[in-house]
């Protein structure tokens, strides 16, 4: 009996939405996971960006789902006229599963995530409302100044509070790391911020001076709006990239790894990139680029796979790392990069078998590796 009349009570929502469709304006669902800020960000942008596509009018209802990692961030979304946020979204998900009809209308993995994506080449979706919120002294002084601002991913989020435990630590990088570029960036009078919510110790150097807004110092206002007034920021693969993103602020990505084309699509215009390595046990040496791209990084693999088939991860060192943030900082000053790392990068996207994805990814949405680490791994072509 349940049964059926869920069924009624779908083929009855159907009809209401045709009859609105004939009024010229479309109706969608779908269910955003919120307790990651990359997915509150990117699938929303994705859900956007696939309905302008196809529409000129629509509204798009919303469910979240699971804790809400950023109220501001909801709160800024809430400013495009075309996105409702509510739990009839969810009611209406569930009822679309007795009515194939009516599933057309909800919004499934491959619209709001998909593999190759060219969303971070177009106009900017999210607009940040500074009105909506009350900022202090401390932060309004902190915003006026020139800075940059810095990301390592750590263990602590995947495993103290998302529980996540699929093998991700190959991801991993140490804050020191940066120790070389805070040193240049203050020689550049540009001041370098230490952003991120879950970090598993603070930053201290009584040697390099930083502004740390990690940990307990953060907040949901400024973990958006320091990535916004940033000269640029330097980060790693982790959820917090996706708010210069979705700004459409170029990055400067360090120790990155999967280094796949459906991977670098996933980074906003004009972006930079230098890749973690790999050393071979078997081979007894760093694996070529091509070799690379031939390693199985399914996510959803709990032991360490690197291991089991003999490899060690290189993290970036604190030259390359230094020598990319001036190559990124030479680039937003001057909008441009030297003929070199045209030479080098047009050779680099050569070892990729996909000439389409190759040809967005260099040609329109203008990603580039550091000059410096292809001429120092100029024997890994």
């Amino acid at each position: 009996m349940m049964k059926l009349l869920k069924k009624i009570s779908s083929y009855i929502i159907f009809i209401l939405i045709d009859i609105v469709k004939k009024f010229g304006l479309h109706v969608y669902f779908v269910t955003i996971q919120a307790s990651r800020i990359g997915h509150l960000l990117n699938n929303i942008d994705h859900s956007i960006y696939y309905l302008n596509k196809k529409h000129s009018s629509y509204i798009l209802l919303i469910n979240l789902n699971g804790k809400i990692s950023n109220q501001f961030l909801v709160k800024c979304w809430k400013k495009n006229n075309n996105i409702y946020f509510t739990k009839i979204s969810k009611i209406i998900i569930n009822l679309a599963s007795h009515n194939k009809m009516l599933q057309k209308q909800v919004l499934c993995w491959k619209h709001i995530q998909p593999k190759f994506t060219k969303l971070f080449s177009s106009k900017p979706n999210l607009i940040l409302d500074e009105k909506k919120i009350s900022i202090n002294n401390n932060d309004k002084n902190l915003l006026k100044k020139k800075f940059i601002c810095l990301h390592n991913r750590e263990n602590k989020y995947t495993k103290k509070i998302s529980f996540d435990q699929n093998y991700l630590e190959y991801k991993n990088f140490k804050f020191d790391d940066f120790n070389s570029t805070i040193n240049r960036a203050k020689k550049d009078n540009i001041l370098s911020v230490r952003i991120g919510n879950f970090t598993e110790k603070n930053y201290f150097n009584k040697n390099l001076k930083i502004e740390d807004r990690s940990g307990k110092r953060s907040s949901e206002h400024m973990d958006l709006l320091l990535q916004s007034y940033s000269k640029f920021t330097i980060i790693g693969q982790t959820g917090l990239s996706a708010i210069s993103n979705t700004l459409r602020k170029p990055q400067l990505y360090i120790n990155f790894t999967p280094f796949t084309l459906d991977q670098l699509s996933w980074m906003s215009q004009f972006s930079m990139v230098i890749p973690k390595l790999f050393f071979s046990k078997k081979k007894n040496r760093i694996l070529k680029f091509s070799e690379m791209l031939k390693i199985d990084f399914n996510i959803h693999q709990t032991e360490n796979f690197l291991k089991k088939k003999n490899l060690i991860v290189l993290n970036n060192s604190k030259e390359e790392i230094l020598k990319s943030y001036m190559e990124m900082n030479y680039f937003i000053d001057n909008r441009r990069h030297n003929d070199k790392n045209y030479k080098l990068n047009k050779k680099f996207f050569k070892i990729f078998k996909n000439d389409k994805k190759v040809d967005f990814l260099f040609n329109k949405n203008k990603i580039r590796i550091s000059t410096f680490f292809l001429e120092k791994y100029s024997n890994l072509f």
